[in-house]
């Protein structure tokens, strides 16, 4: 059995002009970089340049993240938040009865289910009514 899925700290990116947005990542760096991929479908720059124009910082309780999860807990009635532990169920058996923890999707609003499985470095995205909720747990705890 793998070690449960650490909850991935939130970061706040802001991009001069363009604004911030929250990002779920494993780090600062990882945090910039999926910013830099969402920058570049747009524009065209470098990552030097890009560094120019990006700052960084860890998204404190206060901060307001809006509630990107309303969709699915309206629809779909699961109480999903950031740090929710899971289980997925009927999504193909290399995932069935996995568990994992669930992110913030860096954006303000999703109809999936964004998760990082225990034991992978990297989030998937689920139907909702393939996850099972284990225990919730608090944003502000999970942060640490």
């Amino acid at each position: 059995m793998s070690a449960a899925a650490p909850v991935w700290p939130l970061f706040e990116v802001t991009v001069q002009p363009y604004g911030s947005s929250v990002i779920a990542a494993r780090s600062r760096s990882a945090a910039v970089y999926a910013r830099f991929l969402d920058y570049t479908d747009a524009f065209n720059c470098s990552f030097r340049d890009f560094l120019r124009v990006v700052s960084v910082r860890r998204a404190s309780p206060a901060y307001p993240v809006g509630d990107p999860y309303a969709y699915v807990r309206r629809n779909y009635d699961r109480d999903l938040r950031h740090g929710t532990r899971v289980t997925i169920t009927g999504e193909g058996a290399d995932l069935e009865g996995r568990a994992g923890t669930v992110i913030h999707p860096g954006r303000d609003h999703t109809a999936y289910a964004h998760v990082v499985l225990d034991g992978d470095d990297h989030s998937i995205t689920v139907h909702p009514f393939s996850v099972v909720v284990v225990s919730a747990q608090p944003e502000e705890a999970a942060r640490g």
